[in-house]
């Protein structure tokens, strides 16, 4: 059954999970009588355990008869002797018969809609008998190319649970080399997300299903076609745990029975733990598939599945997103280059110049939480000045299409505060959006719009400023360069007492966990250096923060402190940083780069940060998270540390970050010099 959401729109597949399936066609039908969408069943029926060494049993045994009847020949003619005969017992079971059902039994459209297949169960591709992995191989390469002549969507492989003295590295190697023989074909491994204690501490690295999901995905190099289908059964892991599966590349959850109880009116509900679970993976639209027995009473009812589809079409129904995550769902795990940035794409260069498209500039205005934000900065710092004869002058740096403008012609308005108004913008496309909305001006206001054609540095304004305001922080705090933009004007253009808007901006560097990411990586180019060298914008969705982020580059800009900034003039210096950051790890995960954020002080009290959960970050859709990668999965242990180094450089000319990964592992320095990714100074 497909269940749309009632108000978003959205779609549950929900499937069910066979045992066997002796008559195909009508077993479809009736289970998509009974509201189910798909089906999950054995490629080959359970018990159906071939032995493929019979040919080569076989093969010896014709060897043997025919030595046998050249003694015989020979004892004839009286050269050889006569012994051991050799007779059909010798021969192995032939077996020339099909191993499974014919592929006419439905049609391609419905194999491909309607049926997931399973790899089956009595395949030991782990085993330490070599006869039985030997053998298990062949059947499983046998079941995995079946399943590609389908054109089935997916074919699921349960992991036995075992550590690594089971063997799970064959099971990943042979993984590894369906995944390249069949590349259209995708693998769902199948793994609970918790297993009985005693099971977990006997058979599990740390006791954990995760790493033995992890192990083979890191054998098969985190190919892009390997998914993991979770099990959510009677146990349910902590939430930390719970929260790195959904951040696993996942296709299908497997939904016992066993996850649902009865209640007083006798239909199945999910136990509550289980509910706030499903509610996590919803977000993901993974197919969902019910397994294992109906309890006693339902099982003698013909509706007795169609209870539990329609329980969940019911919590479906339910679910509901917040606005922001609602906004940021066309972006979801989309990896987009900083604006301004230089980033070096092997032998090309990619310049992302001034030229914002309207669109970018739409998105950026209907930010309401941003604009409070900064409109309440306004009216504190407008209200806090003396009234006099003088108009304040404000200068905002990066006025696009005009919306601090019209907060500061507002704020000008409440506060009864008369005001001169330098619009700069280097977009000659939203200065001609300026000259159109404010080319009017009363006795009160003055609005002046400059094209800063050369870059805000090269700008001298006609008057110093009492204020700057700025909204140039991009999603790490200075990647747009607001240190060096502001510094440059507040040396000669800003009144002693002058304030900057904002007057703080910090960094913080977390680590992050996400496959889905580091994929993304690797298809630019083939995993070539400078993408995995250069930043990106991107609305985390698959992916696991691991440890609290940490304070990483700070700046005070002019106005936090009485007298001019100290650099030079014509100098960049003092706005290079270095920090070395620690993050305790309390769950095992693999680091595949780090996430960027930033805090600001607008106004003393005022401030605005994009920190998950920080204060100040409700509604905030402006500055999705920065995303520093790395060129190589590291593994973390639970309880350890990782630890990174990171510059902000510059020289005359650009700024550009250098990052290294110190432990757990010593990765090679990303970005040295700037090669791959720098943010020219204009």
């Amino acid at each position: 059954m497909v269940v749309t959401h009632p108000k978003t729109g959205e779609q549950l597949s929900v499937g069910i999970d066979l045992i066997t399936v002796p008559r195909l066609r009508e077993t479809l039908q009736a289970y998509q009588n009974a509201e189910f969408d798909f089906l999950v069943l054995p490629l080959a029926h359970p018990r159906y355990e071939r032995t493929f060494d019979n040919v080569h049993n076989a093969e010896q045994a014709r060897s043997k008869l025919a030595s046998s009847a050249l003694g015989r020949d020979k004892s004839a003619h009286g050269v050889g002797s006569a012994g051991g005969s050799v007779t059909a017992q010798h021969m192995g079971v032939i077996r020339d018969e099909p191993f499974t059902r014919s592929d006419m039994e439905l049609s391609s459209g419905e194999w491909m809609s309607s049926v997931i297949g399973k790899v089956s169960p009595w395949i030991c591709l782990d085993s330490i008998h070599d006869r039985v992995r030997k053998n298990a191989e062949k059947a499983f390469f046998q079941e995995v190319a079946f399943a590609a002549h389908l054109s089935l969507r997916a074919v699921v492989v349960e992991a036995t649970l075992g550590g690594a003295s089971s063997g799970i590295a064959n099971m990943g190697r042979c993984i590894n080399a369906a995944l390249h023989k069949h590349p259209a074909l995708q693998i769902w491994l199948r793994i609970p997300v918790k297993v009985a204690d005693d099971v977990a501490r006997a058979s599990l690295r740390n006791g954990d299903t995760w790493e033995m999901w992890n192990a083979i995905r890191c054998m098969c190099d985190s190919h892009p076609n390997l998914y993991v289908a979770m099990e959510l059964g009677g146990e349910m892991p902590s939430v930390a745990s719970m929260a790195r599966w959904a951040a696993e590349p996942f296709r299908l959850v497997f939904l016992s029975t066993s996850a649902f109880q009865m209640n007083k009116h006798g239909y199945p509900v999910l136990i509550k733990q289980h509910q706030t679970s499903l509610r996590i993976l919803f977000k993901y639209r993974p197919h969902l598939a019910l397994c294992h027995k109906l309890p006693a009473g339902l099982e003698r009812l013909n509706k007795g599945y169609r209870f539990y589809v329609e329980y969940l079409a019911h919590f479906f129904g339910k679910s509901e997103r917040s606005a922001v995550e609602q906004f940021r769902e066309p972006y979801n795990d989309f990896l987009m280059a900083p604006t301004g940035e230089s980033c070096t794409r092997g032998a090309s260069q990619l310049l992302l110049n001034s030229c914002v498209e309207a669109q970018t500039y739409e998105t950026f205005e209907s930010d309401p939480a941003k604009y409070d934000k900064y409109s309440e900065a306004l009216r504190k710092c407008l209200s806090a000045r003396k009234r006099g004869q003088m108009k304040t002058v404000i200068l905002v740096m990066g006025a696009g299409r005009g919306a601090l403008v019209r907060l500061v012609l507002a704020a000008a308005a409440d506060t009864s505060m008369p005001v001169q108004i330098y619009a700069a913008e280097q977009n000659a496309h939203a200065c001609a959006a300026l000259h159109d909305a404010f080319t009017a001006s009363t006795d009160q206001h003055d609005v002046i719009v400059v094209h800063c054609a050369r870059g805000y540095r090269a700008w001298r304004p006609d008057a110093k400023a009492d204020v700057i305001l700025c909204e140039m922080l991009g999603s790490f705090g200075d990647n747009e360069l607001a240190p060096e933009c502001i510094d440059a004007i507040a040396r000669d253009h800003l009144k002693p007492d002058g304030v900057c808007i904002p007057s703080k901006v910090s960094s913080f560097v977390a680590p992050l966990a996400s496959a889905k990411l580091y994929n993304e990586v690797c298809a630019f180019g083939n995993r070539a250096r400078a993408d995995f060298e250069s930043p990106y914008i991107v609305s985390i969705h698959r992916g696991m923060i691991v440890a609290p982020e940490e304070e990483c580059f700070v700046f005070e800009l002019p106005g936090a402190s009485s007298g001019p900034t100290s650099a030079s003039p014509g100098s960049n210096a003092s706005n290079e940083r270095y920090r070395s950051l620690t993050f305790s790890i309390s769950e095992s995960n693999n680091l595949h780069g780090f996430a960027g954020y930033f805090d600001a002080v607008l106004y003393k009290d005022v401030t605005l940060s994009t920190r998950p959960g920080a204060a100040g970050t409700d509604g905030l859709v402006s500055w999705f998270p920065y995303f520093i990668p790395i060129s190589e999965p590291v593994y973390m242990a639970r309880g350890g540390e990782c630890v990174l180094d990171i510059w902000r450089k510059t020289d005359d000319t650009r700024v550009w970050y250098e990052w290294c990964v110190v432990s757990p592992a010593h990765l090679a320095l990303h970005n040295p010099d700037g090669r791959s990714s720098a943010i020219p100074l204009l």
